[in-house]
């Protein structure tokens, strides 16, 4: 019962109540080993299967082992290499435990919280796990370089299937009987945190079911179906933090040091990363989803994507034994590739210049074809969608990868939009989401980020003395602060909201899989090309784990990679051009308007005419002068980018005596006139007789019509004036239209205060905690 990790929390100092002070005067929380208890296997079983049971059989290493027969390079496949240790070797699972970005967030997480490390080291280190080498929770249990081997060979192909079923091995049902009578069974409901079940006995399974020589030497093979399912990456790939309960109030609090999770459930912790389950809730898991354009899968027989394995090991005819020319081996017309591509675009190039190739498996060909493997996916995840309409741009985004878009590990991790506008000479006029590729600098103003941000609230920060808010201190979050990222084919509000994988702060509607990003083409802009981006690991993660790390040099050793490998440049996911055609009127008539922006857009009626569309109507401003009188008048069109309120005026101290209507409508013929003035006090410093209307609702990609005219017919020269606030922000407290660090120290400035409180965000009369909450959940300074 929990013996192992009793064992590790009364063997270390680590399991000591007493909190540690670690450089900067940061605390580390009291944790032990118990706090990260999970059920599943645990190290160095015994094997039930032998009578009396046999201590567990060591792992093997594939670098010396399974590489006599797996890595190969003639496989009767000239275009790609099918050899399972070939593409195993250039992959993440490989190098894992080499990652010198996990090795820096280990370190910090071990200065977070006591022993966190060892529940990290399940997953990136199983066989050094399993094997008993992790009680420390550090790498310094790691004593061999062997011990790096990431997820290797021989323990993938000695899971069990945590579900009983007929169709498994005998063999499995005594393993599970045995976690079931220590007490260490886990709920296959409750997927995920590295609770996973090994056979002790150095037993190989697989999902081939027509091996006729056995060249394994006395290690038998298996038939298990499990390898070819999904919930084989579960265990892996749904992470969720134990030492953080929910509460009723959806909000996570800290369990008791030294006990483990009072549940077990997976769902009632703080969630890191929901793959699986995002996978799990989708059509993917249901049906599958057909793609006729061979987007996913290589050579798949019918092109409907269901598992991870069907996106991530993609099928392929060639061998996977060296020894395939011999009759009773052979190649295969249909297998499944090794590769287990994903997301990380430049940590695979860091682990092959920081550590010997023979123990790697890496060559310098191999890291060059994995990344074009990542590069191939990251496309193939998303289409990309230009339109126009009117003085709008949309970009839309479709995911179509089995789980968010991004998905998997948030820090760090995020795509952008990028549009470049062009005028008639091919110059680049406009530019949002500009990257700088030698600083690694994202501007985020107006740039749609889509990304997870993490946070930790008052309690905890104050237990760790650390600054309350958005973190990167994984073990330490215990808030979502944003999730934008976009859902997979099939999502449901309800279904995603029982795995704790909600957006937060954004909304998508159910059956929605896409996004739309709409922005304003600004003046003179004949073309327009869009770019969806992907990058692995920011300059904010990369600076946190070199600034934060005090311990070791693991965070330097890190950052320094991420220079040296071209700090993760951005990947171009999807991009798209297309011709821009602006209204280019003179304004003279309603069909013929001129292209009106926010700021200040020039005009002049003196060789204007009577536009013939009638006399506007004078009731819905009346008092204010407006006497059209047949004026000669001048059009123009503006679309907002989003819903809030507008102000049109025509302030201008060298211009004449104007009246102002605004229209809605897509056409000339279908316009509703919405506001009119003739003359307004609002402003100084103008002529003497102005136009404006003020606070006028708005609501994004409807089309305005702005008709100038003057009083009883009076013409000049002039300016419209065009000001847009969008809907306000949460937290925006000083109305700047961000929420940043003035808002907050208005808002610490109120707390406590009752009443009508400029710090009462949420609007209950009171200045407290809950007003904290949501304005770092809107927070939008980088």
């Amino acid at each position: 019962m929990k013996i192992w990790i009793k064992a590790i929390a009364m063997s270390v100092a680590a399991a000591s109540v007493a909190a540690t002070v670690v450089a900067g005067d940061q605390v580390t929380l009291p944790t032990t080993a118990e706090d990260f208890y999970q059920p599943g296997q645990q190290p160095l079983p015994s094997n039930p299967n032998t009578d009396p049971p046999t201590p567990m059989d060591e792992f093997q290493v594939a670098s010396f082992t399974c590489q006599n027969c797996h890595l190969f390079d003639d496989d009767n496949n000239p275009d790609i290499e099918t050899g399972p240790m070939n593409n195993w070797a250039a992959s993440m699972m490989a190098q894992s435990a080499r990652d010198p970005v996990w090795q820096a967030a280990l370190t910090i997480s071990n200065q977070d919280a006591s022993m966190s490390g060892e529940y990290c080291i399940r997953c990136h280190a199983p066989t050094t796990w399993a094997s008993g080498r992790s009680t420390s929770g550090t790498l310094d249990d790691f004593i061999d370089p062997d011990d790096f081997d990431g997820v290797n060979c021989n323990f993938c192909h000695r899971m069990v299937d945590p579900t009983a079923s007929e169709e498994n091995p005998d063999e499995d049902d005594l393993i599970l009987q045995a976690l079931i009578d220590e007490g260490n069974y886990p709920d296959p409901n409750s997927p995920g945190n590295g609770r996973f079940i090994f056979d002790p006995d150095d037993t190989r399974r697989g999902p081939l079911d027509d091996i006729v020589v056995n060249m394994h030497g006395a290690a038998q093979i298996l038939v298990s179906p499990h390898h070819l399912e999904s919930s084989q990456c579960a265990s892996c790939h749904d992470l969720s933090n134990p030492v953080f309960e929910v509460q009723s109030d959806g909000t996570y609090a800290l369990t008791d040091y030294d006990m483990a999770h009072p549940t077990q459930n997976t769902y009632e912790m703080m969630p890191e990363q929901r793959t699986y389950s995002e996978w799990l809730a989708s059509t993917f898991a249901d049906t599958g989803v057909q793609f006729d354009d061979g987007r996913f899968g290589g050579d798949h027989p019918t092109g409907i994507m269901k598992s991870c394995q069907d996106c991530h090991m993609p099928k392929a005819s060639g061998a996977n034994c060296a020894f395939w020319y011999i009759p009773d081996v052979g190649d295969r017309e249909s297998l499944s590739l090794h590769q287990f591509h994903g997301g990380n675009t430049w940590v695979l190039g860091a682990v092959h210049s920081l550590y010997d190739p023979a123990y790697t498996g890496l060559t310098d060909e191999r890291v060059a074809d994995a990344l074009d493997r990542t590069i191939a996916l990251l496309k193939a995840a998303s289409d990309l969608e230009v339109t126009q309409d009117g003085t709008l741009v949309t970009a839309r985004v479709t995911n179509w990868s089995g789980h968010k878009l991004p998905t998997g590990f948030p820090e760090g991790r995020r795509m952008w939009i990028n549009a470049q506008f062009f005028d008639e000479s091919d110059s680049m006029i406009s530019e949002v989401g500009a990257y700088d590729y030698t600083t690694a600098d994202l501007d985020t103003t107006n740039t749609k980020v889509y990304e997870a941000k993490l946070g930790m609230d008052e309690t905890v920060a104050t237990l760790a003395n650390l600054p309350a808010g958005e973190t990167f201190h994984l073990v330490l979050a215990n808030q979502i602060l944003k999730d934008n990222r976009i859902p997979p084919v099939g999502f449901t509000n309800s279904e995603f909201d029982a795995i704790q994988a909600s957006p937060v702060n954004y909304s998508y509607a159910d059956g929605q899989h896409w996004d739309d990003t709409t922005l304003s083409i600004p003046k003179g802009a004949k073309k327009v090309v869009v770019t969806l981006f992907f990058q692995t690991s920011s300059k904010e993660y990369m600076e946190f784990l070199r600034d934060a790390n005090v311990t070791d040099d693991k965070g330097q050793i890190a950052y320094d990679a991420w220079v040296a490998g071209g700090k993760s440049a951005p990947v171009v996911m999807d991009s798209m051009q297309i011709d821009l055609q602006l209204p280019e009127g003179d304004g003279d008539y309603c069909t013929t308007p001129m292209y009106a922006e926010i700021g200040a857009n020039s005009f002049e009626t003196t060789t204007a005419v009577d536009s013939g569309f009638g006399e506007p109507d004078e009731n819905q401003c009346p008092g204010t002068k407006l006497s059209w009188s047949n004026s000669p008048d001048r059009w123009f069109i503006w679309q907002p980018t989003g819903n809030g309120l507008v102000n049109f005026d025509t302030c201008d101290p060298l211009s004449y005596d104007t009246s102002l209507v605004i229209y809605q409508g897509d056409d000339c013929g279908s316009l509703v006139q919405i506001a009119c003035n003739g003359d307004s006090t609002e402003q100084t410093g103008c002529q003497s007789y102005y136009s404006g209307i003020y606070d006028l609702p708005v609501t994004g990609g409807e089309t305005y019509f702005v008709r100038i005219g003057g009083w009883l017919a009076d013409t000049g020269e002039g300016t419209l004036n065009i000001t847009f606030e969008p809907e306000a922000i949460p937290g925006d407290l000083d109305g700047d239209g961000d929420v940043d660090v003035n808002d907050i120290l208005l808002l610490l400035a109120d707390f406590g205060c009752t009443g009508t409180c400029q710090g009462d965000v949420d609007g209950n009369g009171e200045v407290n905690v809950s007003d904290i909450l949501i304005l770092l959940a809107n927070w939008t300074t980088p």
